[in-house]
């Protein structure tokens, strides 16, 4: 299980350097407009030092028995709101076209 916490922290960490040191190239992927919203470009950098604050505990605690209970916790708690926000979002009409076209369209 502590193998399996490292390798959760260690993906998590590099999930978090990306948006965090290239925020604009992050946003790119997603079809983002951090190139014209500096508000933006910051909570996309917020984010990404929030996975890497989560993803590195996560590595530094796993050896330790119960140690990363917490860490695992806030990683759960993280995604279980971007996810609430994104669906919200959704739901009332925000949509980015070439995150939600299915394969069989594009």
């Amino acid at each position: 299980m502590r193998a399996l916490i490292r390798l959760f922290g260690l993906g998590t960490l590099l999930f978090g350097i990306g948006p965090t040191l290239a925020p604009r190239w992050f946003g790119r992927l997603f079809d983002l407009p951090v190139s014209s919203d500096e508000r933006l470009l910051v909570m996309v950098r917020s984010v990404g030092v929030r996975d890497a604050t989560i993803g590195l505990a996560l590595v530094l605690t796993a050896p330790r028995p119960g140690a990363y209970r917490p860490w695992l916790i806030a990683r759960i708690a993280a995604d279980t709101g971007d996810t609430l926000a994104v669906g919200l979002a959704v739901l009332r009409g925000a949509r980015q076209p070439p995150l939600l076209r299915s394969e069989r369209s594009r």
